[in-house]
């Protein structure tokens, strides 16, 4: 009877402690920004230009800080998008795994480890594979400031050339697609502001930006040229007034 007792007090006890867990949820209705079919196309096109940055370990050494480093971040943001996605399972791709693995490659040290890891980030963007990691993750904590900033300069100015004859209507919207990925997880990385008033301030220019970029890619896939300039310019506001009030002293 007694040891009854402390079994039912031990499992108590584990039940009141699971239910005072909390897990970090997206900050936004992933489905209502992202189309699974757009990730699944973004996540192809990174995966097509690392293939031959990593072939060898010339390459890897020669572009491992600008283009490997800075296109992981978008892998690692797809991973977590289709963890998280209420249609994740129409596609055959492991959210979390891919998340994992494009982390692994993200911090790979040399050549080795960066080919054993995007191993895995292919096999990930494939086929169901289980993973013994959560689901949920904190968006703020997924990529580094930095390599964040230098990607989304990358999409702009890749936005801003392919805006003024949108010839590849679909492809070219999906670096507003990436953009918005990156601005998900900007919304929650905070280490800019410093008291909750700038919190609030960071995460509204944020969430202004992320609106900007749904439209934007929705007017450039449906090849609206006019619109898209219109709409690029309301998302480069929205940059510079983040800019001017956090300035990376």
């Amino acid at each position: 009877m007694e040891n009854t007792l402390k079994a039912i007090s031990a499992v108590t006890l584990f039940l009141v402690l699971a239910s005072a867990i909390t897990f970090a949820k997206p900050p936004v209705e992933l489905n209502e920004y992202f189309a699974i079919s757009d990730l699944k196309m973004e996540l192809e096109a990174k995966i097509e230009m690392l293939t031959p940055l990593l072939e060898t370990e010339e390459s890897f050494k020669k572009e491992v800080e600008k283009k490997i480093g800075e296109s992981v971040v978008v892998i690692v943001c797809i991973g977590q998008a289709l963890a998280e996605h209420p249609q994740k399972d129409e596609l055959p791709i492991s959210g979390v795994s891919l998340r994992v693995a494009a982390q692994k490659l993200r911090n790979a040290e040399n050549w080795k480890e960066a080919t054993a890891a995007f191993k895995l980030v292919k096999k990930a963007a494939t086929e169901k594979v289980d993973s013994d990691e959560e689901v949920e993750q904190n968006w703020g904590e997924l990529i580094d400031m930095d390599a964040m900033m230098q990607e989304m300069n990358t999409r702009r100015s890749k936005l801003r050339r392919a805006i003024k004859k949108l010839r590849k209507p679909e492809k070219d919207s999906l670096n507003a697609v990436a953009l918005s990925l990156l601005t998900v997880a900007m919304h929650e990385d905070l280490s800019y502001a410093e008291d909750e008033s700038s919190e609030k301030k960071w995460q509204a220019y944020s969430k202004e930006m992320l609106d900007h970029l749904k439209k934007l890619a929705k007017v450039m896939k449906a090849g609206d040229k006019k619109e898209s300039k219109k709409v690029f310019k309301m998302v480069h506001a929205s940059c510079n007034k983040c800019h001017d009030d956090f300035k990376d002293e």
